[in-house]
């Protein structure tokens, strides 16, 4: 079945009619499809801020300031090639987390709800949720982020940030947080719609899905971080000794 773009308008604000309609066509195959395609434009905007925008600016701070140690750590990141490598890591990062979260999604909603999970439904249908809000919201907040990067002086002035910013800051955060919750319900939807359970499962699913995600990689990083400082990569500062 071809992806239904259409839809997308109604997972932000009409989920459980919309997620019904799709669910007996959705799979995994559409899903992934349909996450792909989200993905690669989130990876040409970001390689094209990289490289005309974050590249310059950081460049020419480290020349200015002549810090041989951002030269020596960072020189060889700043670059297109260095920048188009780091974008398509951190996409095939993402993409491993999206399965990892599905499939739990999917595993613990259907035992919440005392029926068996369904992960390639709630594949197709988690990433409809996604590319909804990556395409609505996320999209125009990382073009509108990246033309105010944009017009930013290279060198700080130091100024304190005025009452005004602080609130904005303070709007902007509060923004995020809805975001996040509304994101996070309807991917709860997506997930009982698939499985067959309810509203609420679909909810704890998801939330107990990203926290043992969460916990795992917490871990991981604390185990491969003592092991470094063990082989003498790091100090206890964190500082590079070698």
């Amino acid at each position: 079945m071809a992806i239904e773009f259409g839809a997308l308008p109604g997972v932000l604000f009409s989920p459980t009619e919309t997620f019904e309609r799709l669910k007996k066509d959705a799979n995994l195959a559409d899903g992934l499809k349909l996450y792909f395609t989200m993905a690669i434009i989130g990876l040409v905007i970001a390689i094209c801020s990289d490289i005309f925008i974050e590249i310059p600016k950081v460049n020419e701070i480290i020349s200015r300031t002549n810090n041989a140690y951002g030269n020596i750590w960072m020189g060889g990141l700043m670059t297109p090639a260095g920048a188009i490598a780091s974008e398509i890591f951190v996409l095939l990062i993402a993409f491993g987390i999206f399965l990892a979260i599905v499939a739990l999604t999917s595993w613990l909603t259907g035992a919440i709800s005392g029926k068996g999970g369904n992960f390639n439904k709630t594949a197709g249908l988690m990433s409809y949720t996604g590319a909804a809000f990556y395409l609505f919201i996320m999209l125009p907040l990382s073009i509108i982020s990246m033309l105010m990067t944009a017009s930013q002086p290279v060198v700080p002035t130091g100024a304190a940030p005025g009452a005004s910013m602080m609130a904005l800051g303070i709007v902007v955060l509060i923004a995020v947080l809805l975001v996040v919750i509304w994101e996070w319900l309807i991917a709860g939807r997506a997930a009982a719609t698939a499985v067959g359970g309810t509203w609420g499962a679909g909810i704890a699913g998801v939330l107990l899905a990203i926290i043992i995600l969460a916990a795992i990689a917490f871990a991981v990083v604390m185990v491969v971080g003592v092991a470094l400082w063990q082989m003498g990569v790091f100090s206890p500062s964190g500082m590079a000794i070698i």
